[in-house]
């Protein structure tokens, strides 16, 4: 699908985004970042331009993709240009009203998450649209066809939920596995060894549901097995306290 797209934003987001449609034929005319260095590097990559003013924006592409910060994009809608294309963000929390202002919007979010260095397999991964016309809508289904099977036309109410989950899947249970790290190298002991335990979690969970995964002493009810973990957690606070919440909850469900 050769479309003239606009990338704002230079981060994972955006560097993904950019590698994969670049890959299917788009031609990105610009990339507009204000920290020159990455906006440079990322422009270089998708065989465009750099800029690092909104003025010099080109007001001729099909498409404007916003890959920012939520607070950035806040402020930079505000000064960009009025253009007449259709601008989208890739958020998971700001709502398409934010573009009012326009008068052809979307949003264009990849429900996944992104790392530098670290390839994506878009095939895999859900993108959701969300257009003000169904012209727009079309056009964004269209765009991310090229990407993906996994299309879904998901409104802002909804997309927030998803965003809300994705928190707890990716955010607490990334900060756990760090939790986990950092008491197993405090203990002078083999964080490797945590590593085929966390695949089979996750492989698990995926595979008969996470209701039916639950295992350890809370979903057994053993209480003797939970006082001797927390008699060990007993000096360090915030691990005590996740604990018993966690503990809590597993045993409520």
């Amino acid at each position: 699908m050769s479309i003239n797209i606009i990338i704002l934003g230079a981060g994972k987001v955006a560097t993904h985004i950019g590698q994969a449609l670049l890959s299917k034929g788009c031609n990105i005319q610009q990339v507009y970042n204000r920290t020159e260095t990455k906006g440079i590097v990322l422009a270089s990559a998708l065989n465009s331009i750099y800029i690092n003013d909104i003025k010099y924006l080109r007001t001729d592409a099909d498409i404007y993709i916003l890959a920012l910060r939520d607070d950035v994009l806040m402020d930079l809608i505000t000064t960009m240009p009025l253009v007449s294309g259709i601008v989208c963000h890739t958020s998971g929390k700001t709502p398409m009203s934010i573009f009012e202002r326009f008068a052809n919007h979307g949003v264009f979010y990849p429900f996944q998450t992104f790392s530098e260095n670290k390839a994506v397999d878009f095939t895999t991964i859900p993108i959701m649209i969300e257009a003000n016309t169904e012209d727009n809508l079309a056009y964004l289904r269209q765009l991310a066809a090229q990407l993906t099977t996994k299309v879904l036309m998901v409104n802002s109410h909804d997309r927030l939920k998803y965003h809300l989950a994705a928190i707890y899947i990716n955010n607490f249970s990334n900060h756990l596995y760090m939790l986990a790290f950092r008491y197993v190298q405090k203990n002078n002991l083999d964080t490797a060894l945590l590593h085929p335990l966390m695949l089979e979690t996750a492989e698990k969970a995926i595979a008969i549901s996470p209701a039916k995964a639950q295992t350890g002493p809370a979903q057994r009810s053993d209480m003797d097995t939970i006082a001797r973990h927390l008699q060990l957690l007993q000096d360090d606070e915030q691990m005590h306290r996740i604990y018993q919440i966690l503990t809590e909850s597993i045993m409520q469900i």
